[in-house]
């Protein structure tokens, strides 16, 4: 399996959250094979978390990650009203859909960017 999509999309929503926007990007995610469907999750902080099989302990208690544990990760259109700017949000998600909209793995509705882990 290649994790060269889910690097670019991760890459991605990095670059975003951390261009000049005073909000935060409002993620969750599934893993393979978690009954649970959702995890809310924070962008990654600034730095070298993204290695070639999976994303280093961002120290947020969740561990390292391998991509291929990985299902779904969904970055939903509303924002969390108390942590962000709707307007900030709606910049945000446009620059995210801009880099991302190319990439076989994501899938953009009306309701989220979605990226889906083929290679599970």
């Amino acid at each position: 399996m290649s994790n060269k999509e889910i690097t670019q999309f991760i890459k991605s929503i990095q670059k975003v959250e951390y261009s000049n926007f005073a909000s935060r990007l409002l993620l969750t995610v599934k893993y393979k094979g978690d009954d649970t469907f959702y995890y809310p999750q924070f962008p990654l902080p600034r730095g070298e978390y993204i290695t070639e099989e999976g994303l280093r302990d961002p120290g947020f208690g969740q561990g390292p990650t391998k991509f291929c544990e990985i299902e779904i990760i969904r970055v939903p259109f509303s924002p969390h009203p108390r942590m962000t700017s709707v307007h900030d949000y709606a910049e945000m998600l446009d620059a995210l859909r801009e880099m991302v909209v190319n990439l076989k793995s994501v899938e953009i509705n009306s309701n989220c960017i979605e990226f889906i882990n083929m290679g599970i």
